[in-house]
Parts: structure tokens; C-alpha cells; sequence
């Protein structure tokens, strides 16, 4: 029986899969589905999906059926140079805008909401859901969110407007790191697959660890040839990123987690995030 992988087809989860040795993978069981982040998500939610980097948001969305895998996750403390507020005026003049929501993200779109009621105090925003191209995006709305290669692509090409970095604009109000994806899998995987999943958890961290000792200047050369972009840049890019899920990007996630709650977008309290631990059981970090 196979287990299945799903894969974001975005840059900033590529540290976790570029050095994976994907045919003894293949060989040992695992499929590869690449999708979306929130396609991703709704992958696993629906079960067709075992394992993957997912939203945030999504892991708190089905919290019941799912575990986290150990060390892995991708956060910012600071910039994350990739999730952006892109504005026309400036964001303390956003009272009564009509923002634009990208529908590829589920943690970004609802951590920009949070930063505007709770720190900014705005209440009479209007946010809508829509595809992610910010030049349509721009002809309608006062603002939009593009996470991702969109993003990025929007910051290097229309410097016209206003950037808000969410990550940077999360730390500065919390002073906890944001983590924005981490590595879910279904409980029922982990008793049906538990050597494969402890084999793939390990090759994760392999290819994390292999590009970071690289100062990823490999990656960086092969992100800058399929995406553009100086190498300089994605070197930049991917130092500014945590790839490993400490004690205080487990706090901020549990901060951004109870203010979801509060504001209604999930419908019960994360008390605790359930990780896989070393020893094949499942453990409460709070």
C-alpha cells in the first residue's frame, strides 16, 4: 500500500525535497502529488492525501485527525520576503477598504485579518476571496495579499505600491516567529506506515540540512534559473527562513492559533499541537 506525499509547487518549501532521493522513495512506496497550498490542503482534509507541507491553517482545521512531524516546519521571525500586503495607500489608512485575498493561501490570508483587527483595530474592512493576479487584483481593490512565487514575482516587478511584509508585521506586534506551513500526516498513516514515515521524516531533514550547510547556494542557482532572479536574491531568501520547528515557533503558532479562534475562524481552541516524537508517539507540545 502506498503512502501519499503531496508537494507545494511553491520555492520556499524547497529546501525539505530538492536533495530527496525521489526513485528509492518510489521505490519504498511513496507517490508524489503536487498541488497548491490550498489544494493542498483540502487534499488532506478529504484523507486522499497521507502526508504533506501544508498551511498552518489547515493543520488546525482538521486537528483532530492529524499529527505533526518533528522539526520541521517553514516560519520567519522577521521578514519572510514571500506574503505580502500590497496596498495603495499606506496600512494605517485601510479603514473601509476592499482587500483582495489570494484563494492559493488559508494561513495568509487569515493572518493578515488578525493583524488588522487585533493590532490596527479595523473593523469595517471588506475581504474577498479571489484568484491571485494582482494587476486584476489592483483594478478593483484598495489592497490585496499574494503569497509565494506570486509574491515575490509582484515585489521584484510593480514597486508602485505599498509592501507589507506579514511575517515582519507579525513579529513586530507579537515578537514570536510566524510559521506558515508545517509537515502533517494523517493519524491513520502513522499506524499503517510508521517505518516509511520515520524513513521520510529523516530524508526531510537530510535535504534541509544539506542545502542550509550549503549556505544554499546550489539551490539558489537552480531556483534562480527556473524562476529568475539573481542568485544572490534566493540566497538571501532562504536564510531569512526557519526550517526547524523550535520551542518559540511552536509559541507563535499557538498565539496565531488562539487569536484565530477569537476571531472565528476556526470553531475550538488548539490547546496543544500533537507531534509525532521520536519514538513513535504521539506527543503534546504546548
Amino acid at each position: 500500500m502506498s503512502l501519499h506525499l503531496g508537494e507545494i509547487s511553491y520555492t520556499n518549501i524547497l529546501p525539505f525535497f530538492h536533495y530527496l532521493d525521489r526513485q528509492e522513495l518510489r521505490n519504498r512506496g511513496v507517490q508524489f502529488y503536487y498541488e497548491v497550498p490550498s489544494s493542498l490542503n483540502h487534499s488532506l482534509a478529504e484523507g486522499t492525501i497521507d502526508i504533506a507541507a501544508v498551511s498552518s491553517f489547515a493543520y488546525a482545521k482538521n486537528y483532530d485527525r492529524l499529527c505533526l512531524l518533528p522539526d520541521l516546519c517553514v516560519s520567519s521571525k522577521g521578514k519572510v520576503r514571500s506574503i505580502f500586503l500590497i496596498s495603495k495607500k499606506p496600512i494605517t489608512e485601510l479603514e473601509e477598504a476592499r482587500i483582495a485575498l489570494t484563494s492559493a493561501s488559508a494561513t495568509s490570508i487569515h493572518l493578515v485579518q488578525i493583524l488588522l483587527k487585533e493590532f490596527y483595530h479595523y473593523d469595517t474592512i471588506h475581504f474577498e476571496t479571489v484568484s491571485p493576479n494582482l494587476l486584476e487584483m489592483m483594478k478593483t481593490y484598495d489592497a490585496c495579499v499574494l503569497i509565494g512565487d506570486d509574491a515575490i514575482k509582484a515585489r521584484r516587478e510593480h514597486t508602485q505600491y505599498y509592501y507589507y511584509d506579514l511575517g515582519e508585521q507579525w513579529f513586530t506586534h507579537t515578537g514570536l516567529p510566524m510559521t506558515y506551513a508545517v509537515f502533517a500526516v494523517q493519524k491513520d498513516a502513522l499506524q499503517s506506515h510508521p517505518e516509511l514515515l520515520s524513513y521520510l521524516s529523516e530524508e526531510f531533514a537530510h535535504s534541509r540540512d544539506k542545502a542550509r550547510n550549503d549556505k544554499y547556494k546550489k539551490l539558489a542557482e537552480d531556483v534562480s534559473a527556473d524562476m529568475g532572479g539573481a542568485p544572490s536574491f534566493w540566497e538571501s531568501y532562504y536564510k531569512g527562513i526557519h526550517y526547524v520547528f523550535g520551542e518559540e515557533e511552536k509559541r507563535g503558532l499557538l498565539y496565531y492559533y488562539s487569536l484565530a479562534y477569537k476571531y472565528g475562524f476556526i470553531d475550538k481552541p488548539i490547546p496543544a499541537l500533537n507531534i509525532w516524537g521520536s519514538g513513535r508517539e504521539v506527543q503534546s507540545s504546548k
